[in-house]
């Protein structure tokens, strides 16, 4: 088996058939002498380009709207429900019901104010792209996007699936493509728990002098004290990406415009920890305070060397590369894994009840790996609860149990070990972590040479089975060692985490996680076909052709269906030549010809039919019975309560002569089925 097969056939996959069409006779030397391809390929080049250009706008609208957030209406109810959720989010038996609830007001008040912005009800219209956007280009002097977008005015068409897939971003709902969801349910408790970590640590106090110099290489960058950012009531501050980066700015530090590196509030703790830990290691570490997530739309500018798709192997190999290497602002997978393995080699030195396993696959996993059984953990909570209950054999009893055990969000290490009945658990994780970094390590040396250097080889990439092996190792050892830290993510919100270890674990694993999105690219681009398959939408500048075939709209939409001797063909009209079909002859005259298909369709006959017969315009042409009207009001023909079958009946009846007098629909002699 060739090693790229393994990138294959490891899910299932649903597929829709389409057919081909073939021009016949002189329909391609007309599209050539016509140039009828040329706009429609030009677009199609241009297409990811507009894309591009329209996400630069969502992100400049997303940012305008949540940088002001205060001036929407409902926000004093919003900074009451924050801080409502900041008291309940303190305390350690949280209400998980109350939590939700008013995560679920928060994402409301999100995805409203989005929702209220001047230019949101055009962002899946065609004034995006007629006006919105060109007019926004205009102002950034984007002179070449201009002229991208503007060969897609009167095409929005084009971009209908992408559209409604943006639309997704501005949902109220607990998803995580949605702003509101990444705001509240992901960016608000690392926010709090930062907020928890700065005051209870007092690293105003342990660090003074530092925040001091802090606060002096801030002050007119931001114009906000290092002390105001830890306070409940800042969070609507940090909502847009400009605000997120202004924290993460001071958590993490920044390059100033001279080029100096300005340390952050993290890189003065750890050097804290440092001290601490050479002069007195009995004083307790302060924890890493940890950035918040980028807003939806800016996740790429963090993994910028992954490019939209690879164009080459050569790229393939300098993005490959490029995410095992130092880059601005994160380090190198070496030195993660150096820090990963100090972290780990004292795991058992950690808070034990603050560090969390997600209940679920992740406890299983866990479970299977350190005890040798999926369910030792399960075993021994139920033998707890057993104690603790009237124990019952009844599948009432059972039932019970088994729920309550699974709205359990997650289980500390302390109490995996204790229902587990074991203490090995640490020395597993670390001898895991441990073999994990080696494999790492390892297989990153055996594709060193090829990632560093100009592919040279005589046969392409995906063909080069051990070229494949190497980097398809390499990037699983990472996926592995990803998936081994997973196990200890927890849920992210559980009442006293050890912040110490969080602190440092997040910035590890999150430096792993830019993997994921390079594996797909890696994949697509060795697993695809080794002949061109890309498909560009036809438009013979019209961006409705081929819009249906209803014979009303032949002319809008530029197309008619043909039949000759069984088979189907598409007649494409040009712009001059839309009436051609309007009148052809009915005879044949023995020989073989096309033979125009003429179609009719009634979309919902159930409104459609009403809307015809029943429209002022219709009254007045099919003069309805009043007693019929008088029913169809009140809804006697429909299922419930008032449903009579008579006045069905008469309904059905009514329509069925109609049709028999409609100009168009009379002519397809419909037989119908007896109305009883």
């Amino acid at each position: 088996m060739k090693k790229i097969d393994s990138f294959t056939n490891c899910y299932s996959l649903s597929k829709t058939l389409r057919f081909k069409l073939i021009p016949v006779g002189e329909t391609k030397k007309n599209f050539e002498l016509n140039n009828m391809l040329e706009k429609d390929e030009q677009r199609a080049e241009l297409y990811t380009k507009a894309k591009k250009l329209i996400d630069s706008y969502h992100r400049f609208y997303i940012d305008s709207v949540l940088s002001v957030i205060p001036s929407y209406k409902g926000f004093d109810d919003f900074i009451s429900e924050m801080r409502n959720y900041a008291e309940l989010y303190s305390k350690s038996d949280r209400n998980k019901d109350a939590l939700k609830k008013s995560e679920e007001s928060m994402r409301k008040f999100i995805a409203k104010s989005l929702q209220s912005g001047e230019n949101y009800k055009y962002l899946n219209k065609k004034e995006l792209i007629n006006k919105i956007l060109p007019e926004y280009l205009e102002s950034v002097g984007d002179e070449e996007g201009l002229q991208i977008i503007g060969e897609f005015v009167g095409f929005s068409t084009y971009f209908t699936g992408f559209f409604s897939n943006r639309e997704n971003m501005y949902s109220a709902e607990e998803k995580s493509t949605a702003i509101s969801y990444r705001c509240i349910n992901e960016n608000l408790p690392r926010f709090l728990d930062n907020v928890k970590v700065f005051i209870n640590s007092d690293i105003s106090v342990f660090l003074a002098d530092k925040l001091k110099k802090l606060n002096e290489d801030f002050h007119g960058v931001y114009g906000t004290k290092v002390e105001d950012l830890f306070s409940v009531d800042y969070f609507p501050f940090v909502l847009s990406q400009t605000g997120i980066e202004k924290y993460n700015s001071i958590i993490g530090g920044y390059t100033n415009t001279d080029g100096n590196k300005i340390q952050g509030l993290n890189e003065y703790i750890n050097l804290y920890n440092q001290h601490i830990s050479k002069s007195n290691k009995e004083t307790k570490k302060i924890p890493k305070l940890k950035p918040l997530y980028k807003q939806i739309l800016s996740e790429r500018e963090s993994i910028s060397f992954i490019p939209e798709k690879f164009d080459s192997d050569d790229e393939l190999l300098e993005a490959v590369n490029a995410f095992f290497k130092e880059r601005k602002e994160v380090s190198s997978i070496a030195e993660s894994l150096k820090k990963i393995n100090e972290l780990f080699s004292k795991i058992s030195s950690f808070d034990l009840d603050g560090i969390f396993v997600k209940n679920g696959l992740e406890l299983t996993a866990v479970s299977n790996g350190a005890f040798n059984y999926w369910g030792a953990v399960q075993d021994g909570w139920n033998r707890e609860y057993d104690s603790l209950n009237k124990k019952n054999d009844t599948q009432a009893y059972i039932e019970k149990r088994s729920k309550v055990f699974k709205n359990i969000e997650s289980f500390s290490l302390a109490d995996i070990q204790r229902y587990a009945e074991s203490d090995e658990l640490c020395s597993w994780i670390k001898d895991e972590i441990e073999k994990k970094c080696s494999a790492v390590t390892e297989a990153y040396s055996v594709a060193q040479s090829l990632l560093e250097s100009p592919y040279s080889s005589s046969k392409k990439l995906y063909a080069n089975d051990e070229a494949v092996a190497k980097i398809k190792d390499a990037l699983d050892a990472v996926k592995a060692l990803e998936r081994t830290m997973k196990l200890l993510l927890g849920t992210g919100k559980e009442y006293g985490k050890d912040e110490v270890f969080y602190g440092e674990f997040l910035i590890h694993y999150e430096r792993l996680c830019e993997v994921d999105g390079l594996y797909d690219k890696v994949r697509n681009y060795m697993t695809r076909k080794p002949f061109s398959t890309d498909k560009i939408k036809l438009n013979f500048d019209n961006p409705q052709f081929l819009g249906g075939w209803d014979r009303n709209k032949e002319t809008d939409y530029s197309a008619v269906l043909m039949r000759k001797d069984g088979q189907y063909y598409v007649a494409v009209m040009d712009r001059g030549y839309k009436k051609s079909f309007e009148n052809i002859p009915d005879v044949n005259n023995g020989e073989a010809v096309y033979e125009k298909v003429i179609y009719k369709l009634l979309p919902g006959p159930n409104k459609m039919l009403p809307k015809v017969f029943f429209s002022k315009k219709g009254i007045e042409t099919f003069n309805p019975p009043e007693d019929i009207l008088k029913k169809y009001e009140l809804g006697t023909h429909k299922t419930g309560d008032s449903f009579n079958l008579k006045d069905c009946h008469n309904l059905i009846d009514f329509f069925k002569s109609a049709i028999a007098v409609h100009p168009d629909w009379s002519q397809f002699d419909f037989d119908f089925s007896d109305t009883a």
